[in-house]
Parts: C-alpha cells; sequence; structure tokens
C-alpha cells in the first residue's frame, strides 16, 4: 500500500510540479527558447520513464512468483 501511495504522490509531484517549475525558470533565466528546451527535456524524461515501466513490472513480478514457490 504504502509503494502505491508513494508512486502516486511522485508521479503526481513529476508531472505537475515539476514542468511548471522548470518551465518557470528557464523562461526567466533565457526566454522562450530556453523554456522550449526544459519541456523538450521534461517530455524525453516521461517518455524514458513510460518505457521503463514494464521492466520494474516484469521484476516485481518474478520476485513474486520465485516467494511462492511457483516455477517461471
Amino acid at each position: 500500500m504504502l509503494m502505491t501511495s508513494g508512486g502516486t504522490a511522485a508521479f503526481y509531484t513529476f508531472t505537475v510540479t515539476v514542468p511548471s517549475v522548470s518551465r518557470e525558470a528557464a523562461f526567466a533565466a533565457g526566454g522562450s527558447d530556453a523554456e522550449r528546451a526544459s519541456t523538450t527535456a521534461i517530455l524525453i524524461a516521461m517518455i524514458v520513464l513510460m518505457l521503463l515501466q514494464p521492466v520494474g513490472g516484469r521484476r516485481r513480478a518474478s520476485r513474486r512468483h520465485q516467494g511462492s514457490g511457483l516455477a517461471s
């Protein structure tokens, strides 16, 4: 239960708070080009994390099967 709650809080923080703070800071420091670069970096990070989700699920499922005595 705590892992689910922690994952939800981390996802919310990353998807809502980080992009807005990053864009505002980048715009203040370097204008619209820096804001665009910041948005692109966050988009790339979210795509990488999206692609890594099945890897984490597979590892967790294999650990669950090993502990139950089921052949995997």
